[in-house]
């Protein structure tokens, strides 16, 4: 049996490796065109660009590349500081809403 060995890549793997391209492009310049962005999201992104694009699309990150990682870096102490004060002191009287359940005298 004959193969065609000069391509390992079909051609689905050779177009995602394609808009994997054109989106690591699009991450590189100054500012992330969103309409392109969601056009070539509708049809699936790879793994390797999945997180920022979502974050882009979700209004999580700007579109503006500059901005980007002092926005991460403010979100990041953002969450740090909600676990500091929702879980490691979710003990204290001061997160303790309601009362405990009291059996009534009947």
């Amino acid at each position: 049996m004959f193969s065609n060995r000069s391509s390992d890549k079909t051609p689905s793997t050779y177009s995602s490796c394609k808009k994997s391209a054109k989106l690591e492009a699009m991450f590189d310049k100054p500012t992330v065109e969103l309409d392109e962005l969601r056009k070539l999201a509708w049809s699936g992104i790879s793994q390797r660009c999945r997180a920022k694009a979502w974050k882009i699309l979700c209004g999580y990150l700007p579109g503006n590349s500059s901005r980007q990682q002092e926005v991460m870096q403010r979100k990041k102490e953002e969450y740090f500081h909600c676990v500091e004060q929702y879980f490691l002191t979710k003990d204290e009287d001061i997160h303790q809403v309601t009362k405990p359940f009291q059996n009534s005298p009947s």
